[in-house]
């Protein structure tokens, strides 16, 4: 399933929302056992803008829990190896918001029911949500997004999440990919 999205470059609001991205856990964090985190590769192939904020537009993924808590897993250009930690609860993929080099949200693409299937995350857990590849292109005044795959890579990424989170590398994983293409 591919998932595109394009907006126009100038017409995108200075008054527009912020992205809001789940703030990415340190690699020296310590799991104190009352937390769940997820994980995975969120790569974003995207053109520099020295002026912005941001330093380059990206896309996320909008998990939405039954406990009213809501996170945005961010696609980094520069670390794609992204771990989250999330409140103990049952969430869903509800959708993949988009977002200019300001960090101003643009867009967002709703994801098909099948796809929103419901997680459920224990504490003292982490849960592999995938890797995945995206593309951010500016072309005549227009931006577009694209997500080029997501793939299952589960003994891959959770060895390198590991090897780089030595501290979480205790906690029993799972692999809870959300979307494959």
């Amino acid at each position: 399933m591919a998932i595109k999205h394009l907006v126009p470059a100038l017409a995108v609001s200075l008054l527009a929302a912020c992205a809001s991205y789940t703030p990415a856990t340190t690699m020296q964090e310590a799991p104190t056992g009352n937390e769940a985190y997820i994980y995975g590769n969120f790569k974003i192939y995207s053109p520099n803008s020295a002026l912005a904020f941001d330093g380059y537009g990206t896309m996320g993924l909008d998990l939405e829990c039954d406990d009213g808590k809501a996170y945005r897993v961010r696609f980094n250009r520069d670390q794609p190896l992204q771990v989250v930690k999330v409140a103990p609860a049952t969430c869903a993929l509800k959708k993949i918001i988009f977002s200019n080099a300001d960090g101003q949200k643009t867009g967002s693409n709703d994801m098909p029911a099948e796809i929103q299937k419901p997680r459920q995350f224990l504490a003292g857990h982490a849960y592999y949500l995938g890797d995945y590849v995206a593309q951010n292109t500016y072309k005549d005044k227009m931006i577009y997004w694209n997500l080029l795959s997501a793939r299952d890579h589960y003994d891959k990424t959770t060895k390198a999440f590991q090897a780089a989170y030595g501290l979480l590398s205790t906690l029993p994983t799972e692999d809870q990919v959300l979307l494959l293409k």
